[in-house]
C-alpha cells in the first residue's frame, strides 16, 4: 500500500469532539447501546469521533483488551470504569446513555472555545503506520501543565466471521493500537508559547488488525487532572482513498402514498481526500431508477444535503416499496458511495365507502378532525365532542374517487391516549351491500395526526350529516400527503381553497 499523508486541522471553528466508550464484547448491554452510540457517530463524523477501548469482563477472552491489556486498563483506571457500557464525551461521563442525549452533549462540546490547533497526518505502507502530529497552543500555557497527548490507531469497522458471545456482529472505531501507551506523553513542564508547535511522530508495525484500509488515527491531548480533553484531531479511514463520498443519511421521504411520488433529501459527507466536486445520486425505486446531479466543493468530511423530488416514473408494488439510494461518478471516476435501502407504505386501499369510529378521551371537547381532498379541499370534517369515553360512529359521504387525507386535531395538544383515558380511532370500509371491513385502527398523542387513504369504486353508502361547528384550523395536502402550508400558518390559501404546491 503507498504511502499517504493528510493534515485534519482543528481550530476554534471546526472543534472534533472525543466520545470514548468501554465494552466488552460479551456485554449484552453494550450490544443494545453501540448501535445508537455507531449512528450518532456515523451522522457526525467530523463533528465527532469515537474509541472504543475493551474491558477484561465480562468475557475474560475478549482479544481487544488482551492484545494491550496494560494500555487498555489504565485508561480505565483514569476514569474509573468499574462496569460496561462506559460512555465518556470529551473526559465527561455521560450518565444518561440514549442517542438524542449523546447528541445534544456532542453539540455542546463544540461550542466551546479552542485553546490548541491539533494537526494529524497518517501514513500506511508495507504493514506499517506512521503518524504525525503538531500541536500549537492559541494562547500561553503555563509551566506545571498537566495535558498529555494521546494517539490511537482504531478500526473503524470490523465484520467478524462469526458472532461475538454478546451477539454482536459489528465492531466500530475499536482501538486497536496506542502509539502513546495508556498514560500518554507529557508535552512540556516548562509551560507553552502561544504559536509554538510540539510535535510528536511514531509508527506501528500492523499485527493486530482485520482490515488496513479500515484503519484511522485519532489524536488528542487531555489534562490528567480535571479529564478534560482539550482538542482532538482525526484522520480517517477514508483518506486511504482519493475519492470516497459516504451517503450519511435519507430523510423527509414519503409514506402512505396514494400514487407514485418520490422525494426526500440526502446527506453526504467527503471521507477521501480529494476535494470532492461531482457526484450522481442514483435513485431507485421498485426497479426504476432516476439520477440526480450534485455539484459542490466539500474538503474532507464536510457535508452537503441534495434534495430530489419529480420521481413519478415507477409503480407502486402490492406491499412495501422498495428503494435503494447510492451516489455515483465521484468526481467523474468510478467511485461509488454507499448504498441506502429503505422502504415505503401504500395509502390504505378501500372501495365504495368509508366509515370512521372514534371513541373519545376524558377530554373529548378537544378533539376535532378534518378530511381533505387531493387538492386540498375540506370535504367533510367532525367534532369537537361531548361525551367522554363513547364510541361515535360517522359514515363519510364520498362521491369521488381521490386520495384523501384524515387529520386528528387536538386542541389540548396531548392526544387522546395516556392520562386522560385511552380514546382510539378505526377507519372500515363499507362495500355496496352495506358490510363492513376494518382498514386500521389506532390512537395517538401530540396535537395532529394524519391517515391517509384511497378511495376507488365511490358512492354515497350511508349518507350522515357531519357536525362543523367548533373545528380547529388543520393542514393543506397535495396528492401525496405532503403538507402544504396554509394561511393561518403562514401560507396562501386561492379562492377559498387551500393551495396546492408541487
Amino acid at each position: 500500500m503507498s504511502t499517504l499523508l493528510l493534515a485534519v486541522a482543528v481550530s476554534a471553528q471546526n472543534r472534533i469532539v472525543l466520545v470514548e466508550e468501554f465494552t466488552n464484547t460479551g456485554c449484552g448491554p453494550c450490544a443494545s447501546w453501540s448501535p445508537e452510540l455507531d449512528a450518532v457517530i456515523e451522522n457526525r463524523l467530523g463533528d465527532c469521533v469515537a474509541i472504543k477501548y475493551h474491558s477484561n469482563y465480562p468475557n475474560r477472552n475478549d482479544e481487544f483488551y488482551n492484545y494491550d491489556p496494560d494500555t487498555q486498563q489504565k485508561r480505565h483506571d483514569f476514569y474509573e470504569v468499574d462496569g460496561v457500557p462506559a460512555t465518556f464525551v470529551n473526559g465527561e461521563k455521560l450518565y444518561f446513555r440514549t442517542s438524542s442525549c449523546l447528541d445534544e452533549t456532542i453539540t455542546q462540546q463544540m461550542a466551546q472555545p479552542e485553546r490548541f490547533s491539533l494537526t494529524l497526518s497518517k501514513g500506511i505502507e508495507n504493514h506499517r503506520m506512521s503518524v504525525q502530529t503538531n500541536l500549537t497552543p492559541l494562547q500561553e500555557i503555563e509551566s506545571g501543565t498537566s495535558l498529555r497527548l494521546f494517539v490511537a490507531a482504531i478500526e473503524e469497522h470490523i465484520y467478524p466471521s462469526k458472532p461475538y458471545p454478546n451477539g454482536e456482529t459489528s465492531l466500530h472505531y475499536t482501538m486497536r493500537k496506542m502509539f502513546t501507551g495508556g498514560d500518554g506523553i507529557q508535552i512540556s513542564d516548562d509551560g507553552l508559547h502561544a504559536g509554538q508547535a510540539y510535535s510528536y511522530g511514531a509508527s506501528w508495525e500492523i499485527d493486530f488488525c482485520d482490515d488496513e484500509t479500515q484503519l484511522g488515527v485519532v489524536a488528542f491531548l487531555q489534562d490528567i487532572e480535571t479529564k478534560e480533553v482539550v482538542c482532538a484531531a482525526y484522520s480517517g479511514a477514508g483518506t486511504n482513498k482519493e475519492n470516497h463520498l459516504t451517503l450519511v443519511a435519507l430523510n423527509a421521504t414519503p409514506d402512505f402514498i396514494c400514487v407514485s411520488d418520490y422525494y426526500g433529501y440526502v446527506v453526504l459527507r467527503n471521507d477521501g481526500y480529494n476535494t470532492l466536486t461531482t457526484a450522481t445520486l442514483n435513485v431507485k425505486v421498485n426497479g426504476s431508477l432516476k439520477q440526480y446531479p450534485w455539484n459542490g466543493e466539500l474538503d474532507y468530511l464536510e457535508r452537503d444535503t441534495l434534495a430530489f423530488d419529480g420521481f413519478r416514473d415507477f409503480t407502486l408494488s402490492d406491499d412495501e416499496n422498495q428503494v435503494q439510494l447510492w451516489f455515483s461518478d465521484v468526481n467523474g471516476t468510478a467511485a461509488e458511495s454507499n448504498r441506502i435501502k429503505s422502504t415505503f407504505s401504500n395509502s390504505l386501499q378501500a372501495h365504495y365507502g368509508v366509515q370512521l369510529r372514534f371513541y373519545t378521551d376524558k377530554k373529548p371537547d378537544e378533539t376535532t378532525w378534518k378530511l381533505y381532498s387531493s387538492v386540498g379541499d375540506v370535504v367533510r370534517e367532525g367534532g369537537p365532542y361531548t361525551d367522554p369515553m363513547k364510541l361515535y360512529t360517522e359514515n363519510l359521504q364520498l362521491t369521488h374517487d381521490d386520495c384523501y387525507l384524515l387529520e386528528f386535531l387536538d386542541a389540548g395538544n396531548d392526544g387522546i391516549k395516556g392520562d386522560y383515558g385511552t380514546g382510539y380511532y378505526q377507519l372500515y370500509q363499507i362495500d355496496n351491500a352495506g358490510m363492513t371491513q376494518r382498514l386500521t385502527q389506532g390512537n395517538y398523542d401530540g396535537a395532529v395526526h394524519d391517515v391517509y387513504f384511497n378511495l376507488t369504486e365511490a358512492s354515497s353508502t350511508g349518507v350522515v350529516e357531519i357536525p362543523t361547528d367548533g373545528v380547529s384550523s388543520g393542514s393543506c395536502y397535495d396528492l401525496q400527503g405532503r403538507r402544504v402550508l396554509h394561511q393561518e400558518r403562514g401560507v396562501n390559501i386561492v379562492n377559498g381553497k387551500k393551495a396546492v404546491v408541487r
